[in-house]
């Protein structure tokens, strides 16, 4: 690597550190990354002169003394933060903190073609992206429901829309806004959510699982996310918990979405009661402790536990988040989860499972983050 490479990654890694950890010392920059007191101080001088970090003065362990403590400019940088799933695409702005600035969004059908799509998408790009805020853009960032190419830049969504099998969407993009464009499923995004703008920089490493129609998982190592080497890591709702279980559209069977994602759900509580419903009105029985509905997600979460369980003895996470469309019923789902994994885990009382603080918001707030991330390379 050479230098100038050097430098960047550096200066990445001291951004990161400041936006998740910040208030934090020049000292504690140094003492975490290994950088000599000079480089530390050259590159915050940087983001200082540019205003993008805050140097203020704090009192500090000695009497009378005060250290100087640094800490991000939230609206210094923004992301064009975009969200995509079956039914909505969704823009806005987003700043260092994961506060969103503005956002428009608009329906989606199943007979959405690529130039249509791409025509809905720019228009909403265009109406979030005013001219105060454009010149403070360093990104943009697309959080969308698998399977992705994340490499390649492309949804791989014609399970759902069939009328375009594969969307390239990020070239696109580039050749609009001339800025760097990023791509990522939507469990990523959720777990940098929860590390950069919640309490996960407290756990090395973390899980963040969510449960939508599909199930999938953000893996965090050494505060880092991880994507293994094709991108595809973390997808948990393809773990087989029944191989001669149910077919699956990714031509296994027994995958977990199969009996753990909302339209399993769905089919399993029509199967018990001859009644179809919505996902809000299965909620409502759920909440009103309707007996036939309580078992469906009974049994529900003793399939997620199976496959959790699986994740657990391979990662060895310090926590796992939860989130996505369960958070109707999250207590209860908590409490069955750590019931079932005791039962076959002894040690499974030192991973700790969590709601996720943005649920539903997770995979949009952060795309705020992803930017940063793409570019650092630091073991906090």
């Amino acid at each position: 690597m050479n230098h100038q490479s050097s430098k960047l990654l550096n200066k990445y890694d001291i951004l990161k550190l400041v936006t998740i950890q910040g208030p934090i010392s020049r000292l504690q920059l140094q003492q975490i990354t290994g950088l000599s007191k000079m480089t530390i101080s050259n590159l915050v001088r940087e983001y200082v002169d540019a205003g993008v970090i805050i140097s203020e003065k704090k009192n500090g362990n000695s009497v009378g003394r005060k250290t100087e403590m640094l800490s991000v400019e939230p609206s210094s940088l923004l992301t064009l933060g975009i969200y995509i799933d079956n039914e909505i695409m969704k823009a806005g702005i987003i700043d260092l903190k994961g506060s969103i600035l503005v956002d428009a969004e608009f329906p989606l059908s199943i007979e959405e073609t690529e130039e249509y799509f791409l025509l809905k998408l720019l228009k909403l790009c265009d109406s979030v992206m005013s001219e105060e805020l454009r010149p403070r853009l360093w990104g943009i960032v697309i959080s969308s429901k698998g399977p992705i190419d994340i490499f390649g830049g492309s949804l791989l969504i014609g399970e759902h829309f069939p009328k375009m099998p594969i969307m390239k969407i990020v070239a696109p993009l580039e050749k609009r806004y001339n800025l760097p464009v990023y791509l990522d499923n939507d469990a990523n995004v959720s777990a940098l959510a929860e590390l950069y703008f919640s309490d996960g920089y407290k756990y090395q490493n973390f899980i963040y699982v969510v449960v939508k129609e599909g199930i999938g998982s953000g893996i965090i190592i050494d505060r880092s996310l991880y994507l293994g080497s094709n991108g595809f890591s973390g997808e948990l709702g393809h773990v087989i918990i029944n191989q001669h279980g149910k077919p699956c559209h990714c031509g296994s069977h027994g995958c977990l979405e199969q009996y753990a994602g909302i339209p399993a759900v769905l089919a399993a509580y029509a199967q018990k009661t001859g009644r179809s419903l919505s996902w809000a009105a299965f909620e409502a029985r759920v909440t009103r402790n309707e007996p036939a509905a309580l078992e469906t997600i009974d049994d529900m979460v003793a399939c997620l536990a199976t496959g959790l369980l699986s994740l657990i003895n391979l990662v060895d996470p310090e926590c796992i988040y939860l989130g996505g469309k369960i958070g109707f019923s999250l207590d209860r789902i908590i409490t069955t989860i750590k019931s079932r994994l005791q039962e076959r885990f002894a040690p499974i009382g030192k991973v700790e499972l969590v709601p996720s603080k943005f649920q539903m918001s997770s995979s949009f707030i952060g795309t705020g983050a992803l930017v940063m991330e793409r570019n650092c390379h630091v073991e906090m």
